[in-house]
């Protein structure tokens, strides 16, 4: 007669509220079979505000900084949620760059900026002087193109002209005290005004001088303001 083995006795049935199987064995978890092994445990996933970070700060190179400031606190976030999620997130290093490259590009645009604004004061600022100096070229221009006419002047009626001459506009009509003969005139259109709209100021040589054609004359512009005796008064030169 062959040797069997013995056979085990069947399991008795579990009483209500036991655990399944019988004997402590651990009941098969979702996604296995019974019997068979488990499933590979979820590895850390790398934190997605680091990544965001990262991203905000490289394009704030192309934003002049707009982006970097969001991407700064993501980052600071994102290593905050690090160093708390016990190994379950990564992404330590990518919030570290996402800092620094926020950090870099938000001082590059901060840079841009104040490097526009002082460019645009700058440029206003020689648009204006190069007008000022424009305004007094032609200035210079009326009072040489004046000074010409007085000296023409001058030749023909052997002096410059007097107030009782009328001053500048002996140059446009001849004085009634000046002989037809010695005004070869008008030496000018009209009379001459400044960039502003003013007659140029003229003042005849002292009348009390022994030789009127010999004695300096005073020529020059009232200046934007138009009064007399200011700063910005224009003298020929």
């Amino acid at each position: 007669m062959t040797d069997q083995p013995p056979t085990q006795p069947p399991a008795p049935p579990a009483p209500p509220g036991s655990d399944y199987p019988p004997g402590g064995a651990a009941a098969p978890g979702p996604g296995r079979a019974p019997g068979g092994p488990y499933p590979p445990a979820a590895g850390p996933k790398t934190s997605g505000l680091a990544v965001a970070s990262l991203v905000l700060g490289i394009s704030g190179l192309c934003t002049c900084g707009v982006t970097s400031l969001v991407g700064l606190v993501l980052g600071i976030v994102a290593l905050r949620r690090i160093g708390e999620s016990a190994g379950t997130l990564t992404g330590k290093g990518v919030g570290i760059a996402g800092i620094i490259w926020s950090c870099a590009s938000l001082l590059i645009g901060l840079a841009l900026i104040v490097g526009s604004v002082a460019f645009f004061f700058f440029a206003e600022r020689r648009v204006v002087e190069m007008g000022r100096e424009f305004r007094h070229y032609e200035v210079q221009q009326a009072l040489e193109t004046t000074a010409s006419a007085l000296e023409l002047y001058r030749m023909d009626a052997g002096h410059y002209p007097t107030e009782a001459e009328g001053g500048l506009e002996a140059l446009v009509r001849r004085p009634p005290g000046v002989p037809e003969d010695a005004w070869n005139g008008p030496y000018l259109g009209e009379i001459p005004v400044d960039r502003w709209g003013s007659p140029l100021v003229y003042e005849p040589p002292d009348p009390t001088g022994r030789d009127l054609a010999a004695v300096a004359y005073h020529l020059w512009s009232l200046g934007p303001d138009g009064v007399p005796d200011t700063p910005d008064d224009i003298e020929r030169q």
